[in-house]
């Protein structure tokens, strides 16, 4: 647990950087360990961190079945009879995955870009497209449009 740990916090460090290439080894070697482990909360974060590599490197596909891969993986730590990640729903608003809605909560609570990234070990890049496809999903041009939506929601 310990090793997956490690290697989840230095892919996080790396993603966050910019470093993606090497940042996606080191999460998919703590994605190994997780999954020797049956570690579903740890999987769960982790697949979250390789999708956000994978859309940073352009692959979009692979990213929506990382995201689809946690999803399951928190639906299964769930069904174990552990309720305390409340944040993840299966029926997510707007058509948002569950990063876009981890990135309009903070958005909604006034945060920069950078400091978003700084939070989920994303890069501001990374950041900025998650943005993007909120504003793209919920049909809004402004953070302060998305932000009446999250209130709107209950979402913050």
């Amino acid at each position: 647990m310990l090793r997956g740990q490690a290697a989840l916090g230095t892919g996080a460090v790396l993603l966050r950087d910019g470093d993606v290439a090497p940042a996606l080894i080191e999460l998919r070697r703590a994605l190994r360990m997780f999954n020797d482990l049956r570690a579903n909360e740890q999987t769960h974060r982790t697949r979250q961190l390789i999708a956000d590599a994978c859309r940073a490197l352009g692959d979009n596909a692979t990213a929506d079945l990382e995201e689809a891969a946690a999803r399951a993986a928190i639906t299964s730590f769930r069904l174990a009879g552990r309720e305390e990640l409340d944040a993840v729903d299966p029926e997510l608003p707007g058509g948002l995955t569950q990063r876009e809605v981890e990135v309009l909560r903070l958005l909604a609570s006034g945060k920069t870009n950078r400091v978003i990234g700084e939070t989920l070990f994303i890069s501001e890049k990374t950041v900025a497209s998650h943005v993007s496809h909120i504003f793209t999903k919920l049909g809004v041009t402004s953070r302060s449009a998305a932000t009446a939506y999250a209130y709107g929601k209950g979402m913050t």
